[in-house]
């Protein structure tokens, strides 16, 4: 392999690295933003009846945190599809891995640590 293709290759390495370690965290924190949006719902309904307080205590900002849960869930879904759509980049240039280590592909690539492409 020359070296100007080595070169290639471990650019094109370090940029699948750096864009999953910048990309991974946002999909798992746009997944966790919805879970802690449900569960603060279900709290509040809970220590709401638990204070027997009438329905519309606090409806307003339920139907405020519910409407912020759903644009988390959306969040999530489009930061899933944009995982798919960048899963399949790596095979389109000669990358040896799918995107980020929690992608079914790299379980084997990522038992020992990264391994550099040369």
């Amino acid at each position: 392999m020359s070296q100007e293709r080595r070169i290639a290759a471990t650019t094109r390495r370090t940029l699948a690295d750096t864009v999953a370690s910048a990309f991974i965290p946002t999909e798992e924190s746009a997944e966790a933003t919805a879970a802690h949006g449900a569960k603060c719902i279900s709290v509040m309904i809970e220590q709401r009846r638990t204070a027997m307080l009438p329905p519309e205590a606090g409806a307003e900002a339920l139907v405020l945190i519910a409407k912020g849960t759903h644009e988390a869930l959306q969040s999530h879904l489009s930061f899933a599809t944009a995982h798919k759509l960048l899963a399949d980049i790596p095979g389109q240039y000669g990358l040896p891995m799918g995107f980020g280590p929690d992608c079914a592909p790299n379980t084997p690539l990522f038992a020992g640590g990264l391994a550099a492409v040369a």
